[in-house]
């Protein structure tokens, strides 16, 4: 017990940030605390989920664009006909 006679949770500075972390990203995707306290996605089905995975694979696109730019000629090499 602490000094206010709450309980005390001892939690690592490298596991509280990563949790913040987790929380803070799970919130900007659209999900919600639940009653029981636990996240939830903001709706149900599959279209959600692709919806979600959409904007994140859209992001990573975007950091990567220049990567991919500078590298497509290198890269289409080793991709099949139909994939480019």
């Amino acid at each position: 017990m602490g000094k206010n006679g709450k309980a005390v949770i001892c939690v690592s500075t490298r596991e509280a940030t990563l949790k913040k972390r987790l929380r803070r990203h799970l919130k900007s995707l659209g999900f919600h605390k639940t009653d029981e306290g636990v996240f939830a996605p903001p709706g149900a089905g599959k279209d959600v989920i692709r919806t979600i995975h959409s904007i994140q694979r859209d992001d990573r696109l975007a950091v990567n664009r220049e990567f991919i730019s500078e590298r497509f000629s290198s890269l289409s090499n080793t991709l099949p006909p139909e994939r480019t």
